[in-house]
């Protein structure tokens, strides 16, 4: 093994880890040294249920933004937003060659909370700072905590040592906490979700206490700010961001509708189309990078044949899920797939790295263990 090999099979996690307070350049050379890494380590039969339609979905991005503009294509604003998904693999090589993921999983569970206290003192000593502090244009706390906590919460059923699971359980109690101090609506309702598949076969008094407390939480400050957000990820029309959503939704489905083959490429072209043409004057944003919904900004983006392929690499991802052995895989999807229903979670930078990471190690684990399980079978 060279010493890049050696490197970069050692610190490549420092990516996503980074991701979760900037994306920079430097990130970029990073990049580079993991699909060097990855070319030379991939197992490409393991994965082809995912690599066969990221490849596809990646090569239609480039031919749809030429079919768009053939004068003038955007091909590397098309590719921006899904190329760090190039980390999944990666993840994937390094999780079959390992005995554990403890130390990337870890690192990337203790980032986000390490700068949890950050995205507080902002959301406290600033009015009107909560986006600021937890999403936006600052790190994606909402939806990268509501991630390691379905991770952490997963790995302390799933943990044979009592010390183990009453860390990872404490871990997860502080990250689910971070989700409902950012009052990302999505990545709660994602936490949610993934809380009952978890919950549900192995404890179900503990889910039926925490829907409990939920509830009584509701009940006993029914105009208090999170349980108003809360209502609004059901009525939107209490709440005016969640009202917003709506607009862009119907913005975004009349941009399918103009271009349903080739789309409008790239965020920029995007941006300036919406805000010239689709945007509903009833609108208070004038000029959104997306459409808060990841499966119908794919569509706007790189068209119906866009959409379609995201879909059956997404379905590629649920097919090893389901054949892992890692109890945190199934979950952590379908949290993601909730969550992306009001963001641009799939291929938004911070979100894309800490989601593409994750999965990347949980699946090529959990398939490493479902193979040595049949293996001892057989012998």
């Amino acid at each position: 093994m060279t010493g890049l090999d050696r490197a970069v099979s050692a610190g490549w996690i420092l990516l996503p880890v980074a991701a979760l307070y900037s994306i920079s350049g430097a990130q970029a050379i990073a990049t580079l040294l993991i699909l060097h890494w990855f070319w030379s380590r991939l197992d490409p039969h393991a994965l082809r249920p995912v690599l066969v339609p990221l490849a596809a979905f990646l090569i239609w991005t480039v031919a749809a933004a030429l079919l768009a503009e053939p004068a003038s294509p955007d091909v590397r604003g098309a590719l921006e937003k899904w190329i760090f998904a190039l980390t999944l693999p990666a993840a994937w090589a390094w999780a079959r060659r390992q005995e554990s993921i403890r130390g990337p999983i870890t690192a990337l569970l203790a980032a986000g909370m390490v700068i949890l206290p950050w995205g507080l003192s902002v959301f406290l000593s600033t009015e009107g700072s909560r986006a600021g502090g937890f999403s936006g244009s600052g790190p994606h706390l909402g939806s990268n905590l509501m991630m390691a906590f379905v991770v952490a919460s997963a790995l302390a059923f799933a943990a044979r040592r009592a010390w183990v699971a009453v860390g990872l359980a404490l871990s997860s109690l502080l990250l689910l906490a971070g989700v409902g101090l950012s009052l990302n609506r999505s990545a709660l309702l994602g936490a949610i979700v993934a809380a009952v598949l978890i919950c549900a076969r192995r404890r179900p008094l503990l889910l039926a206490a925490g829907l409990a407390l939920v509830a009584a939480g509701v009940t006993a400050f029914p105009l208090s700010k999170p349980a108003l957000r809360l209502r609004s990820a059901l009525l939107f029309n209490v709440d005016d961001t969640a009202r917003e959503r709506a607009l862009m939704w119907a913005g975004g489905c009349r941009m399918i509708r103009a271009r349903p083959l080739a789309g409008f490429t790239s965020r920029s072209r995007f941006a300036d189309a919406y805000s010239a043409e689709y945007r509903d004057a009833q609108s208070r944003e004038p000029r959104p990078g997306h459409v808060h919904n990841s499966y119908l900004q794919a569509a706007v983006l790189h068209g119906i044949p866009g959409l379609g392929l995201l879909l059956w690499w997404l379905a590629g991802l649920v097919r090893l899920a389901l054949r892992s052995r890692e109890a945190a895989a199934v979950p952590l999807l379908v949290a993601v797939f909730v969550n992306a229903g009001f963001d641009f979670v799939l291929a938004d930078g911070q979100h894309a790295l800490m989601w593409f990471a994750l999965v990347g190690l949980l699946l090529g684990s959990g398939v490493r263990a479902a193979l040595g399980a049949r293996a001892g079978r057989r012998v």
